[in-house]
């Protein structure tokens, strides 16, 4: 029987924005991940979005949609992907994100 093999999976962590924003802080962890990947041989992306707890549930969830999508922006507009490739959602807020 032939193996199958799974795709491999790494999570960027420690992608931080300013207290109730959507703009990217740094992008070191990206652009040294991406410094040292073929970005040919990446098939997908998903992103994910998050919160700290201070604030409501429903703003929470857009802040950490449009933090989702302000990665995927950046993917698209540095690393010139296919905007097909990747996936952002946001989450809303996550108790322990290590922001408190």
């Amino acid at each position: 029987m032939p193996s199958i093999s799974k795709p491999d999976t790494l999570l960027l962590s420690n992608i931080n924005f300013n207290f109730d924003s959507d703009k990217l802080i740094s992008t070191k962890n990206i652009r040294n991940y991406f410094g040292s990947t073929d970005a040919s041989t990446i098939n997908k992306i998903e992103i994910t979005g998050y919160t700290d707890s201070i604030g409501g549930v429903s703003y929470n969830l857009k802040l950490s949609e449009r933090r989702a999508l302000s990665v995927k922006e950046y993917f698209l507009n540095t690393y010139k992907f296919p905007e097909n490739l990747i996936k952002s959602e946001g989450k809303g807020m996550i108790e322990d994100n290590g922001s408190l």
